[in-house]
This record gives C-alpha cells, sequence and structure tokens, in this order.
C-alpha cells in the first residue's frame, strides 16, 4: 500500500514545496512496486551548491506511522582541471582535481581519450591511472600520465581533449560526475640550425 503522505523538509525544519525554491518533491506513488516506494527530492543546480542535509518524512497508516523521519545528506564537490601547454616529444601528466571531500572519503575517477573512449588500467603501454589521496583540506588530485609512445601519435595536432568523470565511494547511490574536459594544448617544436664559432 502507498504511504499516505511523503514530505521533506530542510535541516532546520521548514517545510519543502514542491516546485518553488529549485526543488522538485517526487513522492514514488506511481513507481511503487511490491512493498517498495522511493520518494525522491531533486535539488537544482541553483541550490546544489554546498553539503546540505535534508529530512524525509513519511506517514503511513497500514504500518502505524506519523512523520516518520530519515535524515538524507547531499554532499558537493567540485571537478576542475586547467589547459595545459605540452609537447608530444615527451611523456605528460593530466590531472583532475576534486575537491570538497570528506577526510580518507575519496572518490572513483574514469578517463577518456579523446575519442571518447574509457581508458583502462591494463593498458599500461599508453597510460597509467593514478587516484592520488585525500589530502587535510579535502582535495584529491587524480592523475593521468600519457607515455612518450602515446603522445608521438598526436603530433601534426593543435590541441587534445580527455575527460574525466567523478564517482563517489561515500554514497554509492549518488550519479556520477559530468565529464570534464581536460584539455592539452600542443606547442610545435621546432629544430634551428646554429653555426658555432670556436
Amino acid at each position: 500500500q502507498v504511504l499516505d503522505k511523503v514530505k521533506w523538509t530542510l535541516s532546520d525544519g521548514t517545510a519543502i514545496i514542491s516546485g518553488q525554491d529549485s526543488y522538485t518533491i517526487f513522492t514514488g506513488e506511481d513507481s511503487f512496486s511490491g512493498d517498495t516506494q522511493i520518494t525522491t527530492l531533486a535539488v537544482t543546480a541553483a541550490q546544489n551548491n554546498v553539503d546540505n542535509t535534508y529530512d524525509c518524512l513519511i506517514s503511513s497508516t497500514e504500518h502505524a506511522e506519523t512523520d516518520k523521519s530519515t535524515t538524507v545528506n547531499l554532499k558537493v564537490f567540485t571537478v576542475t582541471s586547467t589547459p595545459k601547454s605540452v609537447t608530444t616529444d615527451t611523456a605528460q601528466t593530466l590531472t583532475c582535481t576534486i575537491g570538497g571531500l570528506d577526510d580518507s572519503k575519496g572518490v572513483s575517477v574514469t578517463w577518456k581519450d579523446p575519442d571518447d573512449v574509457q581508458i583502462k588500467n591494463t593498458d599500461t603501454d599508453n597510460y597509467v591511472l593514478d587516484l592520488g589521496p585525500v589530502t587535510d583540506d579535502g582535495n584529491q588530485k587524480a592523475e593521468l600520465y600519457i607515455t612518450q609512445a602515446k603522445m608521438a601519435t598526436f603530433a601534426g595536432k593543435s590541441s587534445l581533449n580527455y575527460k574525466c568523470i567523478v564517482t563517489s565511494k561515500q554514497y554509492l547511490e549518488s550519479p556520477s560526475s559530468a565529464d570534464q574536459d581536460v584539455v592539452l594544448l600542443i606547442q610545435a617544436v621546432q629544430a634551428v640550425n646554429k653555426e658555432l664559432l670556436e
């Protein structure tokens, strides 16, 4: 039997009204199956910029519950990268920086190559992946090492666009981040003849 009432509140107890202030409540009535009803609070980007907690309150005559409360944590992290000027005649290292993490609560990072193909950690002829630790200030620097042999295949290109995608290991049901572009700007190397007077 579906729940009699579902409501969400802010951490201070203020009731959230669906469709207002960047919030939408999905009660889960339409997807009720067997004995499971999943209610969801959708939070738009306008409110989704700091860590927060919300309370989900349910009422059920069948289960003799009134405003039974469950606290739901919203954890926000950032994913950033800086374009890097490189040459193709040497190995290169790309970095995705993930900020706002809890101590020792690292994330998983997936990398995609310029052809949008996921890079596997078994492709050691071309790449080395390093997740990196979470530092005391809540940052994690995930690195992708590109071998010199792989860089040499990009000779003649002006730029490369790798991507990193971040997934929480603290909240396993959370969706992955959007693709974060990691741009390589390739600099041409010119050989110049010189004559020295002895």
